[in-house]
């Protein structure tokens, strides 16, 4: 039987080969947008890299310690820095990485029982909402959930660009 932390650890690893195959070859367009109120790739990147602020993998880890009692999560930002600007492919996929293995030491000492139990009060201002979430709702949704949201949009820019 696969554990739900199992399960969580093999998103990682899926979410982690999705967006190397998704970003293979989009290095000269990572700043190209289909119409001007879209997101360009990089802006895609950096909104699932750093929302909540300081990335999802801080925010479980710090719920699984005890050391997160709220939560603020800006859902429409963009996240974009002069210094992200710069970045060249293999820095945002550094910054990818960073965020993917921090899930994956977030979750490999923990078990079921722990994800499920450990608690944080998320602050939604999107959608102007408060609701007590465990470490394993953050991580099925605000991780699993809402990258593979963000995977999609990657994949209709490739698309759009006619990449293959």
């Amino acid at each position: 039987m696969t554990t739900l932390k199992d399960g969580l650890l093999q998103e990682v690893a899926g979410i982690r080969l999705e967006l190397e195959r998704l970003l293979a070859g989009m290095e000269y367009c990572l700043d190209w947008k289909p119409d001007e109120g879209e997101w360009s790739v990089r802006e895609v990147v950096y909104h699932i890299v750093d929302t909540p602020e300081g990335g999802i993998h801080d925010a479980v880890q710090r719920t699984l310690d005890g050391a997160l009692p709220e939560l603020t999560v800006n859902g429409n930002l963009s996240n974009m820095t002069d210094q992200r600007l710069g970045k060249d492919m293999d820095a945002v996929k550094a910054d990818i990485e960073a965020v993917l293995s921090g899930m994956e030491r977030a979750l490999a000492p923990v078990d079921d029982s722990e994800m499920s139990g450990r608690e944080t009060v998320v602050h939604s201002t999107m959608r102007g909402v408060s609701e007590t979430r465990s470490a394993r709702n953050l991580s099925q949704r605000l991780f699993a959930g809402h990258w593979r949201e963000h995977l999609a949009q990657i994949a209709a820019l490739r698309d759009a660009l006619g990449i293959t």
